[in-house]
C-alpha cells in the first residue's frame, strides 16, 4: 500500500505547528509505533498539515519491535514511504525547518526532524531528544546520509 502524496499547500504558521508538536514529543519515552523516529516524522506532517500519516504508517507499518523495525530497515521502507508522499532530496546546507535527515547507521533507519536551529529525533532505550545543530553534523562525518523536504518544493 502506498502512501497518498502530501498535495496541501503548506500553512503559514507551519513552523508553530512543527514546533508546538515536537516541543509536545521532547522528553517522551522511546515506544514502537508512537515516538520512534519516523513516527515523529509523520506526526510532525499531521501537525503540520492536519493529515492523518501516523493512522496510516500504524496500519500499513506497524513497528511494534525492534524485529519488525530491523526488517523495514532492511527493505528501507522510510526512503519508499518518503518518496510515495512526495519528499524531494536537498543537501544539508539548504535546510529548512520541517525537513528531514534520513540517516542509514547499524542496520536502522533514522530520523532527525529540523526546528529550524536543531533536530528531534529517538532512540532505542532512550527518549525523545532535541539534538544541537552542530553535534549531528559532526555525528554524520562519514555516515550514509540524505536530507529531504516536503515543506519547500
Amino acid at each position: 500500500m502506498e502512501a497518498e502524496t502530501l498535495g496541501k499547500k503548506t500553512p503559514n504558521d507551519y513552523p508553530v505547528r512543527l514546533n508546538d508538536y515536537l516541543e509536545g514529543q521532547v522528553g517522551k519515552d522511546f515506544i514502537w509505533g508512537e515516538t520512534h523516529c519516523t513516527a515523529l516524522v509523520f506526526g510532525s506532517l499531521d501537525a503540520i498539515y492536519e493529515t492523518d500519516y501516523t493512522g496510516w504508517h500504524k496500519t500499513t507499518h506497524n513497528v511494534d519491535s525492534k524485529e519488525k523495525a530491523l526488517e523495514l530497515c532492511e527493505a528501507e521502507e522510510t526512503l519508499k514511504v518518503f518518496n510515495d508522499i512526495g519528499f524531494m532530496e536537498i543537501d544539508l546546507f539548504s535546510i529548512k525547518t520541517g525537513d528531514v535527515v534520513y540517516v542509514k547507521s547499524e542496520n536502522y533507519e533514522c530520523c532527525y526532524v529540523y526546528t529550524g536551529s536543531n533536530y528531534v529525533s529517538s532512540r532505542l532505550g532512550d527518549k525523545v531528544r532535541v539534538t544541537l545543530a552542530k553535534s549531528l553534523k559532526e555525528t554524520l562525518k562519514g555516515l550514509e546520509f540524505k536530507v529531504f523536504t516536503i515543506i519547500h518544493k
